[in-house]
């Protein structure tokens, strides 16, 4: 099993790294860039307040909202793999 070693040096700038490249942002930003007539892709809650840096408990989970006048919900879903 692996974890982190939170105390090195370059852990912050490392994690942050990571979070900016691959982070739930980016893939968010990925996943519904597709979507038809989706005119803005709003992450917030949790998830959203921690990385503004609002003290709280750990997220769990991130809160989507799709915004657009003419967007089909079926297309929002992935199906079951």
């Amino acid at each position: 099993m692996l974890r982190a070693n939170l105390g090195h040096p370059a852990a912050e700038s490392l994690g942050r790294l990571l979070e900016v490249t691959f982070g739930p942002r980016q893939v968010i930003a990925e996943e519904f860039a597709d979507v038809p007539g989706a005119d803005r892709v709003v992450i917030f809650g949790s998830w959203a307040a921690r990385y503004a840096g609002e003290a709280g408990h750990a997220q769990n989970d991130i809160d989507v909202m799709v915004l657009g006048d003419k967007i089909d919900r079926a297309d929002l879903y992935v199906p079951s793999r």
